[in-house]
């Protein structure tokens, strides 16, 4: 008997409307990282936008925002803050050797008050966040966390063991609550309620009850499992999905076998066709992405690349049409811009 196609979705822009959450998210994290860990406190919040963010996650290799967040913080230290702080990096790095949340900002940040940070203040008034991350990108190809990165960069380890700005991250994201339970500790920089719960469903549960009866569904995504499965949990979707593989079971293969498998690795989609059956049959699957890395990885899974650039969201018409012709010229063979459109072409 043949099985039923395989659907796999990506969550963030696909199945769940992240732009008040995750994007803004990272553009909080950037903010706050400068002026509450670095000490540029006078700097106006305005310099970054959401067109920032979209546009800088657009160029690929940063699908997953916590290496967003770094990728821009780094941008910006290296362009106006390294070279004139450069007596005291040596001791900078010595402080997140530390390893430890607490013992590193108790070191970092008597360190970075005698730091100058008027050229931060001053170069992100004139130039655009975006413009000066393409240059430092052009300058080393792409950002890659084990890369040389501006002493400045409070990023190695985890949330606790000295990634300041994971923590940043973490507690804006998930919010004081949230953050308590899973990681154990109160947050030091944000005590309010997390974006996490600014997020909405883009599909309806029907449109995803029709597009099971005559597919599979399954998802492959870059949320940690406790923030997939909350999401799915909070839209009462999670019983309709067959499989899900998340940032968890990415990270346990990295640390099993010393590589680097976010996308466009195929890792992700690769392992979720495991576990939903379909390991012999891949002409049949799909994966559903909204980023150029979605759509690589799907090609280096040897599954059909589907793209989604939802029309719900505040971007301007121009924005979209150029997101859809970027996510063609990749190798997407359909763009969808609404679940009405995705489930006739699916389920129709």
């Amino acid at each position: 008997m043949m099985k039923l196609p395989l659907v796999i979705f990506d969550m963030d822009g696909v199945l769940i409307d992240v732009s008040g959450s995750y994007r803004e998210v990272s553009r909080l994290t950037v903010i706050r990282y400068l002026q509450q860990v670095i000490g540029a406190e006078e700097l106006a919040e305005d310099f970054i936008t959401l067109q920032d963010i979209a546009a800088i996650k657009k160029t690929g290799g940063l699908n997953n925002d916590w290496d967003l967040s770094y990728a821009i913080i780094d941008a910006v230290l290296k362009k106006f803050f390294d070279d004139i702080n450069q007596a005291i990096a040596g001791e900078i790095r010595k402080a997140a050797g530390l390893g430890d949340d607490h013992a590193v900002l108790a070191r970092a940040r008597p360190l970075l008050m005698h730091c100058d940070t008027t050229g931060i203040t001053r170069g992100l008034s004139h130039h655009p966040v975006r413009e000066i991350f393409f240059e430092c990108s052009r300058r080393k190809n792409s950002f890659v966390q084990t890369a040389p990165v501006s002493p400045f960069l409070l990023n190695s380890g985890d949330v606790k063991t000295g990634n300041i700005v994971k923590r940043i991250f973490q507690e804006i994201y998930l919010g004081k609550g949230l953050f308590e339970r899973i990681y154990s500790e109160r947050p030091f920089f944000f005590e309010k309620r997390g974006y996490i719960e600014r997020e909405r469903l883009i599909p309806r549960r029907r449109d995803i009850e029709i597009l099971g009866v005559a597919n599979t569904l399954s998802i492959a995504t870059g949320r940690p499992e406790v923030e997939a499965l909350y999401a799915l949990e909070s839209f009462a979707i999670n019983d309709l999905f067959t499989a899900v593989v998340s940032e968890d079971d990415i990270v346990h293969e990295e640390q099993r076998t010393g590589g680097r498998l976010r996308k466009p690795h195929p890792f992700g989609i690769d392992l979720c066709i495991e576990k939903s059956g379909y390991v012999k049959i891949r002409d049949t699957v799909y994966y559903i992405g909204d980023m150029p890395d979605d759509v690589a990885a799907s090609k280096r899974a040897g599954v059909v690349p589907i793209g989604f650039v939802n029309d719900g969201t505040d971007e301007s018409t121009e924005e979209k049409n150029h997101h859809s012709k970027l996510l063609v010229d990749r190798g997407a063979v359909k763009v969808f811009n609404n679940y009405r459109e995705l489930v006739s072409f699916f389920a129709g």
